[in-house]
């Protein structure tokens, strides 16, 4: 689940997202969009047929991580992009071996861009380097591994604006 709450850094909102495992056969995000409307979807995992044409099904109990993620300034070229772990049921900060980001312009066939990132704890990963060439709606793949067997992968929608 993806959620904005509070404001950030320049009076803009830190945004969060649940992480649910790869295994997982339906992955469900949900997001506020600035001025207030939600959004949500449902990714179905490879192999696993889609939902029947029912009731959206209710979020899955937190079982994977939360991650609050912020990118300043939002606009063409670079952008320091900040991604914070955290437990799901306690809020503590979680502990993860590796996080990965690329990032997608769908409307202009960009991509995947890699965006590095620097592993500041265990539980905050950054970059300086978070380079979007052109404005749009990216979609921002965020891929974390937790020990040997562990992976977690969510794709989340930015708007860039032009710089």
């Amino acid at each position: 689940m993806v959620r904005t709450d509070g404001h950030g850094v320049d009076g803009r909102r830190p945004t969060w997202c649940s992480l649910v495992g790869v295994s997982d056969p339906i992955l469900t995000s949900t997001w506020q969009r600035p001025g207030g409307s939600w959004a949500s979807g449902t990714v179905t995992a490879p192999g696993v047929p889609p939902p029947a044409a029912a009731p959206p099904p209710a979020p899955p109990e937190p079982t994977g991580l939360e991650v609050n993620y912020t990118v300043e300034p939002a606009k063409t070229g670079p952008n320091t992009i900040h991604l914070y772990f955290f437990k799901p049921k306690t809020g503590f900060p979680a502990s993860v071996d590796d996080a990965k980001l690329t990032a997608t312009l769908p409307d202009r066939n960009l991509g995947p861009l890699r965006i590095p990132l620097q592993r500041i704890v265990p539980s905050h990963y950054t970059t300086s380097s978070g380079v979007f060439p052109e404005p749009g709606d990216w979609q921002v793949t965020v891929e974390v591994r937790k020990g040997q067997f562990q992976s977690y992968t969510q794709t989340v929608t930015i708007a860039i604006r032009e710089g």
